[in-house]
């Protein structure tokens, strides 16, 4: 106990002799010495992480590019084809491509001998080419007569025109009508059908003679 006592006492005489050494605060050596330093809160910094856009080398500006010109194309080749007299109204053209194996008289009317190659098809049987001959025949005929101006490009709409006034234009128009359904209409007729339509074509050459 004694000893507690001691150091108890020795303690509290240290304490009181004990002195804190206040220094005054020198505020530029302060300012000097934090100079520099940023003690603020910042925010840090958002990092936006877009998705990549893959291309894959096709627009909407590309696209209606080419369906532009698509429809350039269509529209040319829709206006080619009526101006060359394939229209649905018949305009046709008289010059059309036969069959290998047949003689087209056509690309040269006036010396070609369509008397012999009509009796020829109706020999092998040829109905369809027959009409054709029997079309051509007129169209020669009528040439001859200086009633149309025949030309191997022209469409047999332009022949209708230049016979419009005609008192024959009934009958040719006739046998125009049923030349065009059958050859352009690409039907097969048989011996029964070419009978039945030869006697319009018939007409046609009897009205020529009065």
């Amino acid at each position: 106990m004694f000893l507690f006592a001691a150091k108890a006492i020795s303690q509290n005489s240290n304490e009181e002799n004990f002195h804190v050494t206040e220094h005054s605060f020198d505020e530029a050596k302060w300012k000097d010495a934090t100079e520099g330093l940023n003690y603020s809160n910042e925010k840090e910094q958002e990092i936006n992480f877009k998705p990549r856009r893959y291309s894959f080398g096709f627009n909407s500006s590309i696209i209606q590019i080419i369906l532009f010109i698509a429809l350039i194309v269509v529209l040319v080749i829709a206006i080619l084809y009526f101006l060359r007299g394939n229209s649905l109204l018949g305009d046709k053209k008289t010059n059309q491509a036969l069959s290998a194996d047949s003689e087209d008289p056509e690309k040269n009317l006036h010396e070609a001998d369509i008397d012999r190659l009509l009796h020829e098809a109706i020999q092998s049987k040829n109905f369809r080419l027959a009409l054709r001959y029997s079309y051509l025949k007129t169209i020669k005929e009528l040439s001859i007569r200086n009633w149309i101006n025949w030309k191997q490009d022209k469409t047999n709409r332009e022949y209708l025109v230049e016979m419009g006034s005609r008192n024959e234009f009934i009958t040719f128009r006739n046998v125009t009508f049923l030349y065009e359904q059958v050859w352009y209409g690409e039907k097969n007729i048989g011996e029964e059908e070419f009978i039945a339509l030869s006697p319009a074509f018939r007409s046609f050459f009897e009205n020529l003679k009065k």
